[in-house]
């Protein structure tokens, strides 16, 4: 009886648990020839241009990954037609090409959605070899994801569940980059990279260096983001939109042998290599290389070959034939005429009234009826691209905030600037002054002091208290350099309060109050003297803040607000006036009558 009862839960596990969702004894049947083109239309482009499909399925890449977005998002214009291949091609592939044993297209949906209309993640997965580099690196995998996993389940969950690969692997940057095929030794190091580089868009906790100092320094030679490229970002965070920005960095390990992470980036630098130049062309495998215990040479190899096969398959009039072989292990079943004229997103009129009503209404009122017009009348004039596409109400919204911020910071300090007396100091003019509060005693704080004890707690210009903390140790290169400076010569037992303008605080690029200035109040509690700092105290670099009362950007940001719904109506309509199946004068009273 135990022996039958085991025997019945062990076949209900695997049922359910085992090979969800896999089929193996049926071939492929196409019997709609527009099912038949956009099939080839997407896996030709996926193939050619657009994605590393070819890779996979030649085996030498098991997964590849994509975000695609929501249909009703303001698309760029240049990748239009391929988002919409992929939208139209994913449902065709889910109703005719079950997934199979050893490929698998998986779609998967950020946490609370569900439709195909919405975005998506969609991965193309090699099974065996998913299977192969997962048991190759299991330690590894079993480090970050738990010291029990196999590799059976965590193929079954990349492949078969609905989650997005980041969420199965814990966003850890090297188990992606092993399983993208880029090999341990570039996806260890490639890892250290991309953890750095996921940091910038982090929330700022004073009186630490904002997140994103760290890549305005010595690594822009990796990341290359001048300060102008987050201007959007943390404008659009001081409207009210969150959107972009994690709440708590990922955790950063510096290497042995290392005192700071401009170093470790600098010998990562010295170990990159060039990829060879074919990789470069379509179909491009994009990855960065670096020299270590194992030759990239290999990779290359077998990179460059898998190439020749792509480029030979290309050239096949039955391309779509073979690849859909290759994927189902056995010849699909082609019962339609092979047309190639593609017909995407074939909605009728009133599907295509709520897609467009959907964008629409993205827009304030006022700007919807832009949007509608420029549909319904597009004009060189609204077909003219805005200065900056991706602004939006709250990047405008976040700059006037900065620019009342800055100038209440110059009015409050231009008025400390007239202030004098024995516990009011001024430290840098116009920029920091610091107050004794209470007299110290006992050992100083010096330029060759790094570790402090302290309490403190800060407040913006309004008074809204923005961290706090009792008792703490904090490394002085660690901190803001207004509070850097602003608590030099502090005696143990002090109590200072620290007027740090938003130049040598956090600026206008933070989460923080943007251009808002500090009034932090410290207690210094003790001084760690064992290990002293080599380097002197950083000098004052002030941020630069002219760009942000500068005139001419914010006369771009609004007038780009004002050109956006109309780009985006006429855009829409060029677009949908090319296709023969839609009845666009419909559209115009459908939308005008919304």
């Amino acid at each position: 009886m135990i022996e039958f009862i085991l025997l019945v839960f062990t076949a209900a596990f695997q049922m359910f648990f085992g090979k969800q969702n896999v089929s193996v004894d049926k071939p492929i049947q196409i019997k709609d020839s527009k099912d038949y083109a956009i099939l080839q239309e997407f896996l030709r482009r996926g193939f050619a241009e657009e994605e590393d499909y070819g890779y996979v399925l030649a085996g030498i890449k098991p997964i590849s990954v994509r975000n695609f977005q929501a249909l009703d998002s303001f698309l760029v214009p240049n990748y239009f037609d391929w988002e919409l291949v992929v939208h139209e091609a994913v449902l065709v592939w889910n109703r005719v090409c079950p997934n199979k044993r050893n490929f698998v297209f998986k779609v998967a949906y950020p946490s609370g959605v569900s439709s195909i209309r919405s975005g998506f993640e969609l991965q193309f997965i090699n099974i065996s070899l998913l299977r192969n580099v997962i048991e190759e690196n299991i330690a590894l995998f079993r480090y970050v994801l738990g010291p029990f996993l196999t590799t059976d389940q965590l193929v079954s969950r990349i492949a078969h569940s609905n989650e997005l690969l980041s969420d199965v692997l814990k966003d850890n940057s090297t188990l992606i980059g092993i399983v993208l095929g880029f090999g341990l030794q570039n996806s260890l190091v490639g890892g250290k990279i991309e953890t750095l580089s996921s940091n910038v868009l982090v929330k700022d906790e004073a009186p630490f260096l904002p997140q994103h100092q760290f890549f305005q320094s010595a690594t822009r030679n990796f990341f290359l983001l001048p300060e102008e490229i987050y201007r959007f970002y943390y404008l659009e965070f001081a409207g009210g939109d969150e959107s972009c920005f994690r709440d708590k960095p990922t955790s950063i390990h510096l290497g042995l042998n290392f005192t700071n992470l401009n170093e470790e980036l600098k010998e990562i630098q010295t170990r990159e290599e060039a990829l060879p130049l074919s990789l470069n062309r379509n179909p491009r495998f994009v990855f960065a290389a670096f020299s270590g215990p194992t030759a990239n040479q290999v990779l290359f190899e077998k990179l460059q070959q898998a190439q020749k096969w792509i480029h030979s398959l290309l050239k096949k009039e039955n391309f779509l034939e073979i690849v859909l072989e290759k994927i189902s292990e056995k010849k699909p079943i082609i019962t339609c005429a092979k047309n190639s004229s593609v017909q995407l997103f074939k909605q009728r009129e009133n599907e295509w009234s709520e897609h467009l009503l959907s964008i629409a209404k993205k827009f304030d009122n006022r700007r919807q009826q832009l949007f509608i017009n420029a549909f319904c009348y597009p004009t060189e004039i609204s077909r003219k691209r805005p200065w900056a596409v991706g602004v939006s109400q709250a990047t405008l919204l976040g700059l006037n905030r900065a620019r009342s911020n800055l100038a209440m910071a110059d009015k409050q300090f231009a008025e400390f600037a007239k202030k004098r007396s024995l516990q009011f100091k001024e430290i840098v003019r116009s920029l920091l002054y610091i107050e004794t509060i209470e007299q110290g005693k006992g050992k100083q704080i010096t330029s060759k002091i790094d570790r402090i004890r302290v309490s403190y707690v800060i407040e913006d210009q309004k008074g809204e208290i923005l961290f706090a903390n009792h008792d703490t140790w904090l490394h002085i290169g660690e901190v803001i350099i207004g509070f850097a400076h602003g608590i030099q010569g502090m005696f143990i037992g002090e109590s200072r309060t620290l007027y740090i303008h938003p130049a040598i605080a956090y600026g206008a690029l933070t989460t923080l109050p943007s251009c808002s200035s500090l009034v932090v109040k410290v207690h210094l509690l003790d001084i760690d003297e064992r290990n002293p700092c080599n380097k002197s105290l950083s000098s004052i670099n002030p941020h630069d803040l002219a760009w942000v009362n500068d005139s001419e950007f914010y006369n771009k940001i609004h007038e780009s607000l004002e050109q956006i719904p109309s780009y985006i109506g006429s855009f829409y309509r060029d677009w949908l006036d090319k296709r023969a199946d839609l009845n666009v004068n419909a559209l115009m009273i459908a939308l005008q009558e919304s």
